[in-house]
């Protein structure tokens, strides 16, 4: 449950608000406002919802502000740490960094996604020891199907040790740590 709930707010944080109010409008710090939507990896498209919003209330944006206030902010966005990060929680992101910030921030998200995986299938498998232990607890099964069942559970162990070895050890071999 714990997953879920940072992963939504992480998606509020990289998707942001689709729209400005009026007093961010009229404050006219369209260089901030780029700045902030990029530090979040929003795309060009946030301009043109920004121009709607603004537009509501009759205030016009000055675009080559934000663009260059989003440029600034995707450089900490594009950070491999980051990428890394948004990754493991599995989220998923836009194609917006820079040639020369892209190639890291790529291998970093690949790398922190992988352990997403593995943290994900080691979830199932955790699911299914769950559900095992409660079949062996079934006192009409017969005795074969009991031991079926303990052995279904011991491999279930064997392969959920492994697994979080695994994750511990790509962890640990973590080159995107700062």
């Amino acid at each position: 449950m714990m997953k879920k709930i940072t992963f939504l707010l992480l998606l509020v944080l990289v998707s942001g608000c689709a729209t400005l109010s009026q007093s961010q409008c009229q404050s006219g710090d369209w260089y901030g406002i780029g700045q902030t939507d990029g530090s979040q990896g929003a795309d060009l498209s946030k301009l043109a919802q920004h121009r709607n919003a603004c537009g509501e209330y009759s205030i016009q944006i000055d675009g080559e502000a934000w663009r260059a206030g989003r440029i600034e902010g995707l450089k900490q966005y594009c950070r491999p740490l980051n990428g890394y990060q948004i990754g493991r929680y599995g989220s998923l992101v836009n194609n917006v960094c820079p040639n020369n910030l892209a190639g890291n921030f790529s291998r970093a998200y690949n790398y922190g996604y992988k352990i997403y995986i593995v943290t994900q299938k080691l979830s199932e498998l955790e699911s299914r020891l769950y559900d095992e232990e409660q079949a062996i607890l079934d006192e009409t099964l017969s005795r074969e199907d009991r031991r079926h069942h303990l052995d279904d559970l011991k491999q279930l162990e064997v392969d959920i040790e492994r697994m979080r070895y695994q994750i511990v050890d790509m962890e640990r071999k973590n080159p995107y740590t700062r």
